[in-house]
């Protein structure tokens, strides 16, 4: 006891102001962003609580369903930056750390009016575009839905994603700074108002789409303030001016950000892709049965995800500082942490699942199987979220390269497959994930981490 209360004191004292040494410092912006970030989680578990049940009674399991495949699908488009937003993200530390402001600023400007010029070209393409697609038929909706409520339900789940491709670069800005404390900050606040916003457009009776703009649009919005805030009166951020923009940088940016687009690009399509497959082999209304799993597996990921998110960053600084001891620690501490929460997170997903979905949403009871399904999908979740985070550092990113996205093919090719010869349940979808990610990604990263950071010899 007196141990614990040690360590709390430590820990008051690290984080309450910034620090002289850099591992102090990293360790103290670490653990502040997991803090906020725990409350930004929480915020969005609630929030989780309300909307889902609320979202389902409103717009009924079809439609409920439609909503997330359609806000999955189009959630791809996120990544049409050409990975610029994490190489961004990926560049800054070397330079913040030399000082070099001017380099800073061209990079963020170059960044910033590249993805607006992305996100117009989206906006006004796919308004020409959707109308000439059968969108009920691509998603095998059974029933009848109205073609003018797809293509503004379609158009608007584009729109507000290209509101968030230039919106979202503060967050990797913050990221880089290892101030993403501050991007959590207005998580939260996005996370609150979008709740109040789906409250609204229920109680007004209104269509499919708003629903999409009040779950997205809405948490889109934040982060604009959020940029306009920080570049405007924060003076360490670079404001994004026109005069800074570098043809030069530009094609360096892109160099950089097209090996972060394609892993990006694999990393959403094996998980968005899920959607797609249940309901174009088995239809929109499994999707919902999967859905709600998900959310409820989401939930017990949170505490994985809110201390891997900000490892990365400081990641980054420790490697560029070769402060390997720090690095080797820290790794140690947090396979222990995401070995607990699996454990005791897998067991009352399995034992209590069925209990915690009837009181949240009245849903119908899962099979042993499908929970034993949402158990493995929890496992992989939390292996993946930590090891993507030391797999997207420069110090292991040509490894990545050459086998994630051919271990996602393979996932991919297995769940048509199996999905489509066994489409009598959803479940079997999680276990392609878990097995060939284990073997051809997690596998040879975690080789590569012993290799280079456990073994490393210090000059």
């Amino acid at each position: 006891m007196h141990n614990f209360g040690a360590k709390a004191h430590h820990t008051y004292q690290l984080i309450r102001s910034p620090q002289n040494n850099p591992t102090d410092e990293r360790s103290r912006r670490l653990i502040l962003t997991s803090l906020v970030s725990f409350i930004s989680k929480g915020v969005s578990f609630l929030v989780l609580l309300v909307s889902v049940p609320l979202t389902l009674g409103y717009l009924g399991s079809t439609q409920f369903g439609l909503l997330n495949t359609i806000t999955g699908i189009f959630g791809m488009l996120t990544y049409s930056d050409l990975g610029i937003s994490m190489g961004v993200q990926n560049t800054l530390p070397d330079l913040v750390s030399k000082g070099d402001d001017q380099k800073v600023k061209e990079i963020i400007s170059t960044a910033f009016f590249f993805l607006i010029g992305v996100s117009f070209v989206i906006a006004i393409t796919s308004f020409g575009v959707i109308p000439y697609f059968d969108w009920t038929g691509i998603f095998n909706v059974k029933d009848k839905v109205d073609a003018s409520l797809m293509f503004w339900t379609v158009w608007t789940s584009i729109f507000v994603v290209c509101i968030g491709i230039p919106a979202g670069l503060i967050q990797r800005i913050q990221s880089a700074y290892q101030q993403g404390y501050f991007s959590e900050t207005f998580v939260t606040l996005g996370n609150i108002m979008s709740l109040v916003a789906l409250v609204c457009v229920t109680q007004m009776h209104l269509s499919l789409a708003y629903i999409v703009f009040a779950m997205q649009g809405v948490l889109f919005l934040t982060m604009v303030f959020n940029f306009w805030y920080f570049t405007r009166f924060r003076p360490i951020y670079s404001a994004p001016t026109w005069s800074s923009f570098s043809i030069n940088t530009l094609k360096r940016l892109i160099t950089i950000g097209l090996s972060y687009l394609l892993l990006t690009i694999s990393s959403v399509a094996v998980g968005a892709a899920d959607n797609f497959i249940i309901a174009r082999y088995i239809g929109v209304e499994a999707v919902t049965d999967y859905t709600i799993g998900f959310k409820l597996v989401s939930i017990f990921y949170m505490p994985v995800l809110i201390i891997s998110l900000p490892f990365l960053a400081s990641y980054n600084d420790a490697v560029a500082r070769q402060d390997i001891v720090w690095v080797r620690l820290t790794i140690l501490k947090y396979l222990k942490y995401i070995t607990l929460g699996s454990m005791l997170g897998g067991i009352v997903l399995y034992f209590f699942g069925n209990d915690i979905i009837y009181l949240w949403t009245r849903h119908l009871p899962y099979t042993n199987i499908q929970l034993f399904s949402f158990c493995v999908l929890l496992i992989y979740l939390n292996i993946n979220v930590f090891i993507s985070m030391i797999a997207l550092s420069p110090r292991h990113i040509n490894l990545t390269l050459k086998i994630y996205p051919v271990a996602v093919l393979i996932a991919l090719f297995l769940k048509v497959i199996l999905i489509k010869n066994w489409n009598a349940d959803f479940s079997i979808i999680v276990w392609p994930n878990l097995i060939i990610l284990s073997l051809f990604y997690f596998l040879p990263i975690s080789l590569n981490v012993f290799k280079k950071d456990f073994n490393y010899k210090s000059n």
